[in-house]
């Protein structure tokens, strides 16, 4: 019998029901290099060694996926990759992604809830720090009109040109 390439296998299965992680599987196990063009952040993710983000035809970044989430190299990338709020602290715009977000007893860091709403496994905060509107997630609810202190790492900060707030808008 005939043996077939990856690609063949891939081929003969786009149709199916074939998930991502088993075309993963595949192209990993048969050591085959692979260009996935896709707008599933969630794929991309998942199953990539490396990401290349176009704009317009132009190469943003290129790296590991780790590394683009976390260190993005402008405004773009890190939308696209990822939610994030942008903030202003001591005059500067600034950008922090939710999950970087912690509630703490004390900070200089005073957010007023507007609002909590339940997505599953935990609850989606939405309030208002230095006149940004942000939000974060917390593993129980946090009533409406509270205020409460939030903190953060400096080095989780993240700062683009000033360009970059035409982006959010």
């Amino acid at each position: 019998f005939k043996q077939k390439t990856a690609y063949e296998m891939l081929r003969s299965l786009v149709g199916s029901e074939m998930c991502i992680r088993d075309r993963y599987r595949i192209l990993k196990s048969t050591n085959t290099t692979t260009i996935l063009v896709t707008h599933d952040i969630k794929d991309t993710f998942d199953i990539s060694d490396r990401i290349l983000v176009f704009k317009a035809g132009i190469v943003q970044q290129y790296d590991n996926p780790e590394e683009m989430y976390c260190n993005p190299v402008n405004c773009y990338c890190a939308k696209i990759l990822g939610d994030i709020n942008r903030i202003h602290i001591d005059g500067r715009e600034l950008y922090i992604r939710p999950e970087k977000i912690k509630i703490v007893d004390k900070s200089k860091h005073k957010l007023k809830v507007e609002k909590t709403s339940f997505i599953g496994k935990e609850y989606k905060i939405k309030g208002t720090l230095n006149k940004d509107e942000i939000y974060f997630y917390s593993s129980s609810p946090i009533k409406d009109t509270n205020n409460l202190f939030i903190d953060f790492d400096k080095s989780d900060l993240l700062e683009f040109d000033r360009r970059c707030s035409n982006f959010f808008t």
